[in-house]
């Protein structure tokens, strides 16, 4: 019985619309053309209360950028999958920034010890005033960025290709910006 009623709260999960920031139970706009070929410029603070600057720090890797809170049902519903393509390609260059829109550090931080989450996590504490999701026009999450290993975005919409992405991703060579 548990199981089925796991199972039918993942189902519901991954059916389940993008958590956004609107109220009125809209869609949220699409936000029109890619940010591909751009820098992913950020200054983000790490849980541990470090600083993060992409694309600087992480130059060289594959990074996947992934806006999400741990109050977001689909969010949490793509952890396994996260998890699962961070131990396949963590080895090959692949890092993952995680930029938290939650409100409640201690609240990420069980949720992230909890379930073993590896990867880089940042927080603001400022939800959807978040610098970075407001500077890259992030309105629902989880939203799923691919940052090259020279720090240009590959695409602002990593979830529709997510595994075949990375894995070309970290097979081409750095694009240089002129």
């Amino acid at each position: 019985m548990k199981r089925l009623i796991l199972v039918g709260l993942l189902a519901a999960a991954l059916a389940a619309p993008a958590c956004s920031r609107k109220t009125d139970g809209t869609t949220p706009p699409d936000r029109g053309s890619p940010s591909a070929g751009k820098p992913f410029k950020a200054e983000l603070t790490r849980l541990d209360g470090s600083k993060l600057v992409l694309p600087d720090d992480l130059k060289g890797k594959v990074v996947l950028v992934d806006f999400w809170a741990t109050w977001c049902p689909p969010c949490v519903a793509s952890v396994p999958e996260l998890k699962r393509l961070y131990g396949k390609y963590h080895g090959q260059g692949l890092e993952i920034v995680g930029i938290s829109l939650d409100e409640d550090r201690s609240a990420l931080e069980r949720f992230i010890k909890d379930r073993d989450l590896a990867w880089i996590h940042t927080f603001s504490g400022m939800q959807w005033a978040d610098p970075t999701a407001k500077d890259h026009g992030v309105d629902s999450i989880p939203n799923t960025w691919l940052v090259g290993r020279d720090g240009m975005i590959i695409t602002d919409q990593a979830e529709q290709r997510l595994e075949e992405s990375i894995a070309d991703a970290l097979k081409a060579p750095a694009r240089h910006a002129h």
